[in-house]
């Protein structure tokens, strides 16, 4: 059974050759020393990871990674976002031999994703609850399959709103509730990998998830 693959298609895309690696990006505050004083050491300020996003979907402005997803599996570590860090885990594909390459982004929907075509995101309102990010899988090859469901673990600055949150993937007639619920810990939540005999996919071009909390 694949619990995350919706039944209708979701948007596609084909990478360009744009599709860059993630550039990591942190910062220094200046720090301006009094006379005869001796300056504290600056201090290092995290910031959100950066890729170009392929321009034919929608574009999140939140971080971004991006890796070869190879056989065996692989990380995606989307960071500091407003305070709300995302790892995604791939585990081992099925019967595959080469890599593809894959791009994750996360957004929060409070006006960081931007129309494509036109066409605005369109917001998750559904029974899971209260949204707590938005991502975007973005895979560059053929359709990957999997022998589980990815792991995803949340950390969010704030109090998570309710004690369970829920993962949706966005299908061409609207938001699909998966079974994959979890409960809330502290700050954060985490969604285990889960073994389906029947392998899990993710289709070529661009896949969109919620995790939400009530």
């Amino acid at each position: 059974m694949n619990l995350l693959r919706p039944s209708t298609r979701v948007f596609r895309v084909v990478l360009t050759a744009a599709f860059a690696a993630a550039l990591a990006a942190c910062a220094s505050a200046p720090v301006v020393p009094n006379a005869g004083s001796v300056a504290p050491a600056p201090q290092v300020v995290a910031r959100a990871k950066t890729c170009v996003q392929p321009s034919n979907t929608y574009l999140f402005g939140g971080s971004c990674d991006s890796v070869l997803l190879r056989p065996q599996g692989a990380k995606l570590f989307l960071t500091h976002y407003h305070g709300i860090v995302v790892l995604m885990k791939f585990g081992a594909r099925k019967h595959v031999t080469k890599s593809t390459p894959i791009l994750a982004a996360d957004a929060t929907g409070n006006g960081d994703i931007q129309p494509l075509g036109g066409t605005p995101f369109p917001s998750y309102t559904g029974a899971a609850g209260t949204p707590i990010v938005y991502l975007k899988v973005v895979n560059g090859g053929k359709a990957a399959k999997f022998t589980s469901t990815p792991s995803i673990n949340v950390t969010y600055p704030a109090k998570l709103p309710g004690s369970t949150c829920t993962l949706s993937v966005l299908t061409s007639s609207g938001w699909l509730d998966t079974p994959l619920t979890t409960a809330v810990t502290g700050h954060a939540v985490r969604f285990p990998s889960v073994p389906l005999g029947a392998g899990f996919t993710i289709p070529a071009g661009a896949y969109y998830i919620v995790a939400s909390c009530k």
